[in-house]
């Protein structure tokens, strides 16, 4: 009796140990999306924080400096006694004491030798004109030497006059120079330029060397671009011209015995200090760009990389991904390495296709993550991860051992597939490979960590052809910043990564494949630019539905900001389109769907079957399932990243002629910093007069720009937003006659170019092009203060005082209390239509309503019009006219005006 106790109390322990686990779990699982989102979400910011003051970034002494003008050009100054340099850009604004630095052997050697450098030989200048691909400059070349040694390097300054941009180039032309790395891969081995930053331009843009490149305030060594900038936005931006995935900035601090400030740092470029040696003819630039505002200085960047490499912009619409909308299945969406109940992938796939065409989804593709191939772990591994697998994600399941489909996903071949999803075209995932894997034997791969890379242009050939002829349209080369990590070379190999890239993208590009980045480093990005097949690069880190949108929509709209400059597309990743779900759900699928449509790049739901927001999809696409965007990415306005306590705002645009429609979201993600509710146009960069359209709750009003109000108007966007509420809102161009094209009201772009397209403001006459696909329609939304007289298509008139309808046009009455025009364009065998509105207007004055009275005088009818009149400005008072006519039989005559 006294055993069976004993084995009852053992259970009840091991139960209550059980329960208790239980218990733990629960609890880390509820909050580990708030611990994960603030932790981590903080380190992959560059938006102000207020928690660090302008004291801790500027030092002290240049406080005061910080309202300084700084120039639009640069001023750079040589010392060719002490060889040293420095570039200037407006009083109190310059980066000084330049020095070049090698290591080898061991060795640090310095034009300026500090705490046991030794000195570099200084053997000659030259200065000569050149034509550069960015302009005419002078370059002046300095030729160094290493003591005891036979060598020799060469630095330059490519000075262009009257420019705001400057370049530095290195030359290894004499001879290769060995022993190079300082065995600390932040620590450079060969740094030219290198300044002392003295300006008020102490705040900081970059982005980590790491996968999906988030943005920063701080660095230790980046392999991207750094701005430097001011509470004005006057910015500085240092980037590398080539090399990138070797070449970096450093930011070291000085140390005490070289300044008496604090905050003070040495900026440095060059190469990691990893780089083991120099090939003889190695050469290498940077770019140094002074501008205004953070945004543009991006977009300038990226304007001047383009034209260095003489490459294009990629189209918005360049490939399926870019172009249509389509359905993921990568990790966070609903069927990542699950798929439904007593089917596989591909039956799941057919399923869902059946479902979208039920509903009217137009998915034209279908995205194959890695579940789709063989991988080198076990399928009694694999089984044993289960749910752990998804969690943690696919890299649990090892390398690619062959790229071709696993029976444990697939029981039909990807031709099968592609026919039973209505001839539906793919985008395929890969990964790096297993040491083990066939393709070792047949091509030239390297192995190291266990893991294996092709280094072979025969091997991309072949797999590539694979994806032609398995309707694969666009490759995903996933686990970049893995790739970085595992094989040395990358690190200390000049050119070996730049090889390694183009050797994909130039075998995609001959068999017509397009390619997407993910989990890319800043570093690879800035090589997609050279490439016109890489249309598109992941900008977020994986989505989960869990986790708190203060740390995925700040990371994904900053890095935006660097995949634009780079001229790709940004792509959001996957998400949940309905709150399916008591704690796994989506609680903003809205959200999420405004922001992948926003980016201006793909867009791929990964909702489970039942979970389609229907309305919401097709608020981004058209009909045939055509994407609908703006013209550009998702950002942050400048001010988010100057001192403030506003709300996250973004923006973008539609630009039509000389008028530009933006489109701007409003969040609360740290409420913490709000103390700031409102805003106004000038944060938006608006500088006129405006429709504020809100998407979600359909409000239309008028917000002027300027010191004109009347008493129905406000100069400031008020919102008061909980943790994670948002406002959508889109601001169109208003007309001073009184009105505007706000756009088509079921869809997120409402001004999008693929619907609208030569859009005229003319003074008593709104004109535009409606593009549509056969059997569709355009709802159409215009805000006016003066009533409409006529409404043409394409030729055929709607007359205000008529009561005739005119053929394929559905239209609702004027509406003269909101000032609200709406009427639907229908579309059943043309696919373009030319929309002409008039507006009532006498000798210059805007009718904004009017009245009809009749009475019986001697001799007939009499009747008054009493006409409600604005003249100019829409600010100028209404007045009143009253017309009086006499109405005999059906005529009327002797009008009194």
């Amino acid at each position: 009796m006294f055993g069976l106790t004993g084995i009852w109390n053992v259970l009840l322990i091991i139960l209550l140990i059980l329960i208790s686990l239980s218990f733990i779990v629960t609890i880390l699982w509820l909050l580990l999306p708030r611990v994960y989102s603030h932790y981590d979400g903080t380190r992959s910011d560059a938006t102000f924080d207020p928690k660090r003051s302008l004291r801790s970034v500027i030092p002290e002494t240049q406080i005061s400096q910080v309202s300084q003008t700084q120039t639009s050009r640069i001023l750079l100054k040589m010392d060719s006694k002490n060889h040293t340099y420095s570039v200037h850009f407006g009083d109190g604004r310059a980066f000084t004491q330049g020095i070049v630095r090698i290591h080898y052997q061991s060795n640090f050697y310095s034009s300026f030798p500090k705490d046991g450098e030794k000195i570099l030989d200084f053997i000659s200048e030259t200065v000569t004109s050149k034509t550069h691909s960015l302009g005419k400059c002078e370059k002046t070349v300095w030729i160094w030497h290493i003591p005891q040694t036979e060598l020799e390097f060469a630095t330059s300054f490519l000075y262009f006059q009257d420019k705001d941009y400057i370049i530095f180039e290195s030359n290894f032309e004499f001879i290769p120079i060995e022993e190079l790395a300082t065995g600390a891969f932040e620590k450079p081995s060969f740094v030219f330029p290198s300044f002392l930053n003295q300006s008020p331009n102490r705040r900081i843009i970059t982005f980590k060397n790491s996968k999906f490149a988030a943005s920063q305030r701080n660095f230790r060594f980046a392999l991207a671009p750094v701005m430097f900038f001011d509470d004005q936005t006057n910015t500085i931006l240092l980037s590398s011209l080539d090399h990138h995935l070797t070449n970096g900035i450093a930011k070291t601090p000085l140390k005490e015995s070289e300044t008496e400030s604090k905050n003070e740092y040495r900026v440095e470029c060059g190469f990691n200090g990893e780089v083991i040696s120099v090939p003889q003819g190695h050469s290498h630039q940077f770019l140094l760009i002074v501008h205004q505002g953070i945004n543009t200085t991006f977009n300038y960047w990226g304007d001047l990389l383009r034209k260095y490499y003489n490459v294009e912009r990629k189209d918005r619409y360049s490939d399926v991904a870019n172009s249509k909308l389509g359905y993921w299945t990568d990790n966070g969406a609903f069927y990542y390495y699950l798929p439904m109940p007593g089917k596989k992938m591909d039956a799941t796939l057919i399923e869902i296709e059946k479902k979208a065409a039920d509903l009217e989804i137009p998915f034209q593709y279908y995205q194959l993550d890695s579940w789709w191939y063989q991988k080198s772990v076990s399928k009694w591994i694999r089984s044993l991860l289960g749910w752990l697998g998804r969690i943690v994600g696919g890299g649990l399941y090892g390398g690619t051992h062959l790229w071709e489909p696993d029976s444990t996903y697939l029981d039909i071949s990807l031709e099968d597939l592609h026919q039973q999803l209505n001839h539906k075209p793919f985008i395929a995932h890969n990964r790096w490979y297993s040491d083990k894997c066939p393709y070792i034997k047949r091509f030239k791969f390297i192995v190291e960590n266990n893991s294996a890379m092709p280094d072979d242009p025969k091997f991309w050939e072949y797999l590539m052809e694979y994806c032609k002829k398995n309707h694969i349209q666009v490759y995903e080369q996933d686990w970049i910043s893995t790739h970085y990590k595992k094989f040395s070379q990358f690190r200390t190999t000049l050119g070996f990564g730049e090889r390694w890239l183009r050797d994909m993208a130039s075998a995609a590009q001959k068999k017509g494949i397009t390619i997407q980045y993910c989990m890319a480093t800043p570093a690879v990005m800035m090589y997609s630019l050279q490439f016109p097949n890489i249309t598109n690069i992941r900008a977020s880190d994986d989505y989960a539905a869990r986790w708190l949108h203060m740390y995925d929509v700040p990371y994904f709209t900053q890095t935006s900001m660097l995949v634009h400059a780079l001229g790709s597309l940004p792509f959001k990743d996957t998400y949940h389109g309905t709150r399916i779900g008591r704690f796994t759900g989506e609680r903003c699928p809205e959200l999420m769907a405004l922001i992948s449509n926003l980016s201006a790049g793909p867009v791929g739901p990964g909702s489970p079957v039942d979970g389609f927001n229907v309305p919401i999809l097709h608020a981004m696409c058209r009909k045939d399932g055509l994407l609908h965007k703006p013209d550009r990415p998702l950002t942050p306005v400048d001010s988010m990243f100057t001192p403030n306590s506003l709300y996250y705002v973004c923006s973008t645009e539609s630009k039509h002629s000389s008028h530009t429609w933006y489109y701007t979201l409003t969040a609360n993600f740290w409420p913490k910093r709000v103390k700031q509710k409102n805003y106004a146009l000038s944060v938006l960069g608006i500088g006129e007069n405006v429709v504020e359209y809100d998407w979600f709750t359909q409000d239309l009003r008028k917000v002027i720009k300027g010191s004109e109000s009347e008493s129905e108007l406000e100069l400031e966007i008020t919102q008061d937003l909980k943790f994670e509420e948002y406002k959508y809102r889109i601001y169109a161009p208003l007309h001073a006659r009184g009105y505007a094209l706000v756009g088509d009201p079921t869809k997120f772009v409402m001004l999008n170019d693929q619907e609208f397209t030569d859009v005229k403001y003319g003074d008593s006459e709104l004109e535009f092009t409606l593009n549509n696909v056969e059997n569709s329609e355009s709802p159409i939304l215009i805000y006016s203060e003066i009533v409409p007289k006529t409404i043409t298509i394409d030729g055929e008139v709607y007359d205000f005082s008529k009561t005739a309808s005119v053929k394929e046009l559905t239209f609702t009455q004027y509406d003269k209390n909101s000032k609200k025009l709406t009427f639907t364009v229908e579309f059943s065998s043309q696919t373009q239509k030319l929309v002409k509105i008039e507006f009532v207007v006498f000798s210059g004055v805007d009718l904004a309503g009017y009245s009809v009275q009749q009475g019986q005088v001697a001799g007939g009818k009499r009747v008054c019009i009493t006409a409600f009149c604005r003249q100019g400005r829409p600010s100028v008072s209404i007045f009143q006219i009253n017309l009086f006519a006499f109405a005999v039989g059906k005529h009327i005559r002797n009008p009194i005006l």
